[in-house]
């Protein structure tokens, strides 16, 4: 290994043996993990430069813990992190309905991958015509994410959230 090959940064939590371990992995050979699994939780660098050394190295770390406790069966609990999460969510929700009021079309975009969401998750057709409803409003108002949304596969993804409600009603 020379001192330029590039790495990255692996981070397992055993969860049997309760430790976690960090590995230093050759970026080509992740580069298949990279492109098929979750598209990563991401955090531009100068979010953490912005920030005072320790502030920053915090912040990591509470990043780590939550995605270790996210996606583990057995849970480290540091903190709750769930909880931090979901109030962290309705936040960032809350800025978007205000940015959304003042016609942000980027801000109505993000809510509408919300309500999409929700209306998955809970078989909700309010939630998915609030959806609809924000996205062609985005697409309105030029943004061009939701321009090609409602182009490309929003008939896909709106059917998909209506079979699924369809199913959830025969139970």
């Amino acid at each position: 290994m020379s001192a330029n090959e590039k790495r990255d940064v692996l981070i397992h939590f055993d969860e049997d043996g309760e430790e976690i371990i960090f590995y230093t992995v050759d970026s080509a050979s992740t580069e298949t993990i990279r492109k098929s699994e979750f598209d990563g939780a991401r955090t531009e660098i100068e979010w953490f430069q912005d920030k005072i050394p320790d502030e920053a190295e915090k912040d990591l770390g509470s990043m780590i813990f939550s995605l270790i406790d996210a996606f583990s069966a057995k849970k480290v609990m540091i903190r709750d992190y769930k909880a931090l999460s979901d109030t962290a969510h309705q936040e960032y929700i809350a800025d978007l309905e205000r940015e959304s009021e003042n016609n942000s079309a980027e801000a109505k975009y993000y809510l509408f991958i919300d309500f999409h969401a929700r209306a998955l998750k809970e078989c909700d057709l309010g939630c998915l015509n609030k959806a609809e409803s924000l996205l062609r409003l985005s697409a309105d108002l030029g943004y061009q994410e939701a321009e090609a949304r409602l182009n490309s596969d929003w008939e896909l993804m709106k059917g998909a959230v209506l079979r699924r409600i369809k199913r959830s009603n025969k139970s």
